[in-house]
């Protein structure tokens, strides 16, 4: 309360300060009356000093896939079924859509089908040969015990016998069910290619993994060889397509790094590589494309909304620390040190935050300034500062 009281009671002299950042407090407040000078608090005092940072042209572009196919036709015939929609997921060797042959869809299912029960036959063959290992190592075991048992004459000659006829008759189990698994792999192998065979007779299947994103021909349709039919577009891969204004041409080459945000969804920006430059300008909208080349983020999609802070300069600012900032409801500033070391509010304007946790000061600072990096929450405007060492 003491602090919002003292505040106010400044606020109308201080507000002038944001259009004039080398003024100071110091005169207004060097006569306190008696009984008014606050109370001394230990802090760090950090010195204004101008640095040199890069200026950014924000730019804005949209997600692009990298890659993005048009599949065609290879045979005349009409489309008897488009199997899939805009928006849909597919991947490499999924079934499109079929062409000419009305029967298509059943010798799919069957080989299928084939095929699932070939999955099965080598996960059941491979549970027997578990088995059998099992069973092995247990005669084997039962061997050794009865051998041993035998040559201290505690045993008796017919169960090392019977111990010797059940690990050979483990053994032969062993190898039938690797035999067994052998064969299931072949059938299944045999099936995976029939499903192959019977999809390449007349469907057209997805080249890779992605996403479906036009449609182009509708069932019932003649199509001919090179007939656009979908578009797909790859998402192991995408870029965003930033427009840049012309004067920044020749500023800018592939390979640079940028920094760049995806505000739908990683709204802080993040390093980002330049594939490409686009030779020529947009005559229309003196812009031209860079292209620039996105990590993996989830749930990245085409059409998504794109800023890139494009290097344009350099100019010199103060910075603070974000922390050094005090506000009151809207008015913002820092506790700087007057000529008599006490700590005075005054108005700042604040300007962007940049990685290391530092702020640009706009105005309301001068070079030499001395002010509290991290102000305590009892520290008031008056109260008299002792500079920790």
């Amino acid at each position: 309360m003491r602090r919002s009281t003292q505040f106010l009671a400044a606020a109308c002299g201080l507000f002038l300060l944001l259009m004039l950042p080398g003024c100071k407090e110091e005169k207004s407040n060097a006569k306190q009356p008696a009984g008014q000078q606050g109370k001394t608090v230990i802090a760090a005092v950090f010195e204004a000093k101008l640095v040199e940072v890069p200026i950014f042209h924000e730019a804005v572009g949209t997600v692009r896939a990298e890659a993005t196919g048009v599949i065609a036709a290879r045979t005349m015939g009409t489309v008897n079924e488009v199997k899939v929609r805009e928006g849909d997921r597919v991947k490499q060797g999924d079934l499109l859509l079929i062409i000419g042959d009305s029967q298509l869809s059943d010798r799919i299912k069957q080989a299928e089908a084939a095929e699932r029960e070939a999955k099965e036959a080598v996960k059941a063959a491979s549970a027997a040969k578990e088995a059998a290992n099992a069973r092995a190592d247990i005669a084997g075991t039962t061997l050794q015990r009865q051998k041993e048992l035998t040559a201290k004459q505690v045993g008796v000659q017919q169960n090392l016998d019977q111990a010797a006829a059940a690990q050979r008759e483990a053994t032969a189990s062993r190898s039938q069910a690797d035999k067994a698994i052998q064969a299931a792999m072949a059938r299944l192998a045999q099936a995976e290619a029939a499903v192959r065979i019977v999809k390449a007779d007349s469907g057209v299947l997805a080249p890779y993994d992605g996403v479906v994103t036009a449609r182009l021909i509708q069932a019932g349709s003649l199509a001919n060889p090179g007939t656009p039919l979908l578009t797909i577009e790859k998402t192991e891969a995408f870029r965003a397509d930033v427009s840049v204004p012309d004067s920044l041409a020749g500023k800018i080459k592939a390979g640079d790094e940028l920094r760049v945000a995806v505000p739908d969804l990683i709204p802080e920006p993040f390093a980002a590589t330049v594939l490409a430059v686009e030779p020529t300008a947009d005559p229309k909208t003196r812009t031209f494309i860079i292209q620039v080349k996105l990590p993996h983020i989830e749930n990245l999609r085409s059409g998504l909304f794109v800023r890139a802070y494009i290097p344009n300069g350099t100019t010199k600012t103060f910075r603070a620390p974000a922390a050094a900032l005090v506000r009151y409801g809207q008015l913002t500033g820092l506790f700087v040190l007057d000529k008599h070391g006490r700590a005075r509010f005054r108005m700042v304007r604040p300007g962007a935050t940049v990685d290391n946790g530092q702020i640009d000061i706009l105005a309301g600072l001068q070079e030499g300034d001395r002010f509290i990096p991290i102000p305590k929450p009892e520290l008031a405007d008056g109260d008299l500062i002792e500079v920790a060492q």
